[in-house]
């Protein structure tokens, strides 16, 4: 269930995974455009951000120019709004008949989104959540032409850096020769050598050498 402040998107899947985020994320695009940014929590269908890597929506997100931000770990006040909105759904589908398929599920969905962005709220001064989103100008991602996400290999040089965009990025000596994978969403960057991330950075423009501030983790 997507939202903002009005609901852009129901979709009833059989689970939480990337090809159904993505199918939803979809139907919401073509029905509302490109989002700036996407606020999410931590599932593994929405972020790799705390796991080293990135996460298959994250990519096609960024292929679109849209920016992601994940909520913090334990932190589940930054998706307040939207646990709240789900609350509310869970009460109007338990009044529903119970339904014996996807197909069903999908048709209530869809009946409560039409109920709910055109009901008269009290918190938005009386006006429908379609309003109020009609009334906004709505904000398009920049750079959206070019793509933004990726994946690379690099050789370790024999001084322990990866080569990556006019950046040299630090691993460390003992990974000389070594083939690195980089995943990579702007100028955020995971390198992964055997396996193993060992080192994730936002890349300073400001600086060639991406120097190390802790030591790379080994192959065990």
């Amino acid at each position: 269930m997507l939202g903002s402040p009005a609901y852009i998107c129901c979709y009833a899947a059989t689970s939480e995974n990337s090809a159904d985020t993505w199918t939803a994320l979809t139907h919401a695009i073509n029905g509302y455009g490109v989002p700036v940014r996407v606020l999410s929590d931590n599932g593994l269908a929405f972020s790799g951000k705390h796991r080293g890597g990135m996460a298959d929506t994250e990519r096609h997100l960024a292929e679109h120019g849209t920016t992601t931000i994940a909520s913090s770990i334990y932190h589940p006040q930054t998706c307040g709004k939207n646990e709240r909105a789900h609350q509310t759904l869970r009460k109007w589908l338990a009044k529903q008949p119970a339904p014996d398929t996807l197909d069903a599920l999908q048709h209530q969905l869809e009946d409560y989104r039409v109920v709910y962005n055109n009901r008269r709220h009290q918190s938005l001064d009386g006006q429908t959540p379609q309003q109020r989103y009609d009334a906004r100008d709505k904000a398009e991602p920049r750079g959206a032409a070019r793509p933004a996400a990726g994946v690379t290999t690099r050789t370790v040089s024999s001084t322990g850096v990866v080569g990556f965009t006019c950046c040299s990025i630090v691993v460390g000596r003992e990974q000389a020769g070594k083939t690195a994978i980089l995943h990579w969403q702007g100028d955020r960057v995971s390198v992964i050598i055997d396996n193993t991330v060992v080192r994730v950075l936002t890349l300073d423009r400001t600086r060639r050498y991406q120097k190390l501030t802790t030591p790379a983790p080994t192959t065990p």
